[in-house]
């Protein structure tokens, strides 16, 4: 069994507290340290931190809004964390709700799980090396006039709970909330995810 925990920052200032928990749960044992966010810090500051704290415990965000990075800067930051902890970050991304998206981040909080799918593969393709060029519902990359770009992480998401029934196969995995536990369970054994 892997032991995953979760690393808060709800105290402005106590870093120190976060690094005593992380390397202490590396010395138990635990497979991966995660953090997430909503309306206060972000996930990944906290886990960039506790990579040059620690050595060998997995560093995951539990989630990423959705929405509150464009795909490309997604892409650019995961490349930067895996090459900053030495390979042992995963990106967990995550819908998170129209209260945080359109009340904290101003943007419209509509269709989820297409605009999941779009940001997964283009964030694949950048961190693959791929030139990135894409036609999407949400996404266009490059604009019209605008020249593709080219970018190297396992990417997982917590989707609330929307429309489990196939429609997220193109994940690597689902990163179980608990209040989920029951969607995420029948829609990962359906699809075929590993949870």
């Amino acid at each position: 069994m892997k032991i995953a925990v979760n690393v808060t920052t709800d105290a402005p200032g106590d870093w120190e507290s976060a690094v005593s928990f992380a390397r202490e749960a590396e010395r138990l044992g635990a497979e991966s340290i995660w953090s997430g966010e909503s309306w206060g810090f972000d996930a990944i500051t906290p886990l960039a931190y506790l990579s040059a704290r620690t050595s060998r415990i997995g560093l995951g965000t539990g989630i990423v809004q959705l929405g509150s990075r464009s795909p490309a800067n997604l892409a650019m930051t995961a490349m930067s964390m895996q090459s900053l902890s030495g390979g042992r970050f995963r990106l967990g991304l995550g819908t998170s709700g129209p209260q945080v998206i359109e009340g904290w981040h101003g943007i419209p909080f509509s269709r989820p799980i297409q605009r999941t799918r779009e940001i997964i593969e283009i964030v694949r393709m950048v961190t693959s090396g791929e030139r990135v060029a894409y036609d999407g519902d949400f996404y266009q990359l490059p604009l019209p006039g605008g020249e593709a770009g080219k970018g190297q992480c396992k990417v997982v998401a917590d989707v609330a709970g929307i429309a489990f029934n196939g429609a997220l196969s193109f994940l690597d995995g689902i990163v179980e909330a608990p209040q989920l536990h029951q969607n995420t369970a029948f829609g990962g054994q359906e699809m075929g995810v590993e949870l």
